[in-house]
């Protein structure tokens, strides 16, 4: 009649012994399809996320990954459901990742730069990101060549910090509402080809499309990208309500894409409003058309 609880006891100790250890660990054994809350372990803090695994995923085909970041304040959850791209997930067969920033006077939030750059925390969230692509990696059947960053607001901020400090592990990004900061500019260190889709509204009042003092101007931010990947021939296709710029190399393949929303507000928009195409859906066309290796040809 002892054994229960000293099994109990034995089980909560190796739990215990477990969480102590800084090492990236899931709290998930098996992999459902469709979505689940789940969490790992990365510099002694429980990080959490949110996975969603489309229905046709088997574990002998590798399909693509996506990761979309949050803006500050806000959580892994309603960015979830503000840009949602779940039924694209299904639709493109890939596998989708929503994390959870950390706290910043008890708001959350994510770091673009390295720890002890010009952050606002301690937090290490490019660390975090590779522990998760990692760790992700060793539990499913995901296509490495092919992991892709996505962010609204300051998650657009950090996926500018992903391609300058990961670019051997994300093949292409897109931030809506987002830029570069000052520091993340200046310090930039990505040396892969590297797809970059930017949407930003001229009247956004939070991230101004201009730039403000820390925060580099959509120009800059598309010109740096323009310029990196050697993109340097620009072809601009005026639409109603928002212009498109292609910046392609000298093979003509577009690896800088922007699309700048006239009198356009702070938002991550899915309702169809550019050119018949949701936010997500400009998003993923874009950045799945690259991997590791450039454009996929």
């Amino acid at each position: 009649m002892q054994k229960q609880p000293i099994l109990l006891l034995f089980l909560l100790a190796l739990f215990l012994a477990c969480s102590e250890n800084n090492e990236v660990q899931s709290t998930t054994e098996s992999i459902n399809r469709g979505g689940s809350q789940r969490s790992i372990m990365h510099d002694g803090i429980q990080r959490t996320y949110y996975l969603y695994v489309p229905q046709s995923y088997t574990e002998g085909t590798e399909l693509p990954l996506m990761l979309n970041f949050h803006g500050f304040s806000d959580n892994a959850i309603d960015q979830m459901n503000s840009a949602d791209m779940r039924p694209l997930a299904e639709s493109e067969n890939f596998i989708l990742v929503y994390p959870q920033g950390t706290l910043l006077g008890g708001l959350p939030h994510w770091n673009p730069d390295p720890v002890g750059g010009n952050n606002k925390s301690s937090a290490d969230d490019l660390g975090f990101v590779e522990a998760l692509i990692n760790m992700l990696k060793q539990e499913m059947a995901i296509d490495t060549n092919r992991v892709y960053a996505s962010g609204y607001s300051n998650g657009g901020y950090f996926v500018y910090g992903l391609a300058c400090r990961l670019s051997n592990k994300i093949a292409a990004v897109g931030s809506v509402a987002g830029t570069m900061l000052e520091y993340t500019y200046d310090n930039c260190e990505a040396y892969a080809p590297l797809g970059v889709i930017n949407i930003h509204g001229t009247a956004d009042y939070y991230v101004p499309y201009n730039g403000t003092t820390g925060l580099k101007s959509a120009a800059d931010v598309i010109e740096y990208w323009s310029d990196f990947n050697q993109a340097e021939s620009l072809e601009i296709t005026q639409n109603s309500g928002f212009d498109q710029y292609e910046y392609t190399d000298a093979g003509g393949d577009t690896y800088v894409r922007h699309f700048k929303i006239i009198d356009g507000g702070h938002t991550w928009n899915d309702n169809d409003s550019y050119g018949g195409k949701s936010s997500s859906q400009l998003v993923w066309e874009f950045v799945s058309r690259f991997n590791l290796s450039g454009l996929i040809q």
